[in-house]
């Protein structure tokens, strides 16, 4: 027990010790610093989507231009259109079905049988056994498409829009096609996933590479290693014989749809891979139109203050993908401190272990004032 009975006036202290920052494989420099969670943020905000395959610009689609690719693709052929409600999914929708009843919605096609309904009882009649699989579809139009027909057209994938969460089925003769308000490339119809932080997480299965689950190799043990294969597998650099690079993606960690998406023509990889310095200097000139501006005003203004932080300690060699396991005492120490001076706290006494082991006294005491 201390030989005091109250002290007054001292500051809340944080020691930053002289040691690793950790061996786990899934951690870098951008994950211990946060910056990298600034950046996933960044890049769900106002990332621009490309196709994995086709290598085009993705975008939501409005209801007009969906109207013209049916113009183009169905011009001359009767066409139905309608909302899905249930796409093979177990339940009685009895509800559903008279909500959308007294909303004006008559007709439907459940289980590829068409109805039109006259009253509520006939709805409770189908006695849709809750245990089964059920399609149900609201029928909106049934129209042939002309050039004429074009706002008729939009107003129907409006209608099913609204009814379906974004959904829109289109039925010509025996084929169905599904159309999406939400991401889709119009060339091959791949569809692409949400944009939200956790795509561009190696740490997540929504964002990491499905073949090395994020950590950017895998482990192949040389006896199983025949002929040629062995050639075609990269040695990850200062690892075991038996430790290899990705060849899906390359080290990168993250999944094709996260590599994908792009700020200026590069990705969140493409940023992360270079040096601290560099990316300072990149950053200072992005060239962002007025929306971009102000929904990415708050976090560049959080990335640069953080990676100043790391510059200001002398690491501007490294790098946010930089492994944590390659890490050393004095880099770790500096780390640290960077990232507790980027939690911009006030009144807070820092106390260093032996700072001269690559950070000097007075270069801590600048950097925290």
């Amino acid at each position: 027990k201390p030989d005091f009975d109250q002290i007054d006036g001292l500051c809340p202290s944080i020691a930053i010790d002289q040691k690793t920052v950790g061996a786990n494989p899934r951690s870098t420099v951008g994950t211990i610093t946060e910056i990298y969670d600034y950046f996933r943020v960044l890049f769900a905000r106002i990332g621009k989507p490309h196709c994995p395959n086709c290598h085009i610009p993705i975008s939501a689609e409005s209801p007009d231009k969906i109207a013209a690719l049916l113009i183009k693709n169905f011009m001359g052929q009767t066409i139905t259109i309608s909302a899905p409600i249930a796409n093979d999914q177990k339940g009685e929708f009895v509800n559903e079905l008279e909500k959308l009843f007294t909303s004006s919605y008559y007709r439907f096609s459940i289980d590829g049988q068409n109805y039109r309904f006259k009253d509520i009882k006939e709805i409770k009649n189908l006695n849709l056994k809750k245990t089964y699989r059920h399609s149900i579809d609201v029928i909106l139009d049934l129209a042939e498409v002309t050039e004429n027909e074009a706002s008729r057209l939009q107003d129907a994938v409006e209608q099913a829009f609204k009814l379906s969460n974004g959904l829109c089925k289109v039925t010509a003769g025996e084929h169905s096609y599904m159309y999406s308000s939400k991401r889709i490339c119009l060339k091959c119809a791949s569809p692409f996933p949400e944009i939200e932080p956790r795509l561009f997480s190696f740490n997540s299965p929504i964002g990491a590479c499905q073949t090395c689950h994020g950590l950017g190799f895998v482990y192949y043990f040389t006896s199983a290693l025949h002929g040629s294969s062995e050639h075609d597998l990269e040695k990850l650099e200062g690892a075991d014989e038996s430790i290899f690079i990705c060849k899906e993606c390359h080290g990168k960690r993250l999944n094709a749809e996260a590599l994908s998406v792009t700020i200026n023509d590069k990705t969140i990889y493409d940023y992360c891979s270079l040096s601290i310095k560099d990316l300072i200097k990149i950053l200072e000139s992005l060239k962002l139109d007025a929306r971009e501006q102000e929904i990415s005003g708050r976090l560049l203004l959080e990335i640069n203050n953080r990676l100043n932080f790391l510059f200001n300690v002398g690491l501007g060699y490294l790098s946010l993908t930089r492994s944590s396991r390659t890490i050393s005492g004095g880099e770790g120490q500096r780390i640290r401190l960077a990232t507790q001076i980027g939690s911009s706290l006030s009144g807070v006494l820092y106390i260093l272990d032996e700072p001269t082991t690559g950070l000097d006294s007075t270069t801590a005491l600048q950097v925290i004032l």
